[in-house]
């Protein structure tokens, strides 16, 4: 890991506490209430969604990957920054494939 590599990592994570201190500030979260619900989570659903959604989301990065590689010959995104963006595209779609918003067809 390179040194500028590093210094991201460390302001990126102190940007992410301070958003989620302040989320849980103006949100008005009972911390101590989060906390008492994830201990009664069991392990082994938890981690099976965990582990399914981080294959899901490679698959669909890889795919991404894949369709901008055949638009765009010659132009070969690294699958660091394809999984980066499809994980942003995920979080941003109001949680991915777990919390779909209901959608009116009619």
């Amino acid at each position: 890991m390179t040194r500028r590599s590093l210094v991201t990592t460390i302001a990126s994570s102190a940007l992410a506490l301070v958003l989620l201190a302040a989320l849980v500030v103006l949100a008005r979260v009972d911390v101590t209430r989060v906390l008492a619900l994830l201990a009664d989570v069991r392990p082994l659903p938890f981690f099976a969604l965990v582990g399914l959604t981080a294959i899901y989301l490679f698959l669909a990065a890889e795919k991404w990957r894949l369709v901008e590689q055949r638009l765009a010959p010659g132009s070969e995104l690294s699958r660091r920054l394809c999984f980066a963006f499809t994980a942003i595209g995920m979080a941003a779609a109001r949680g991915g494939p777990v919390l779909k918003a209901p959608q009116n067809t009619t």
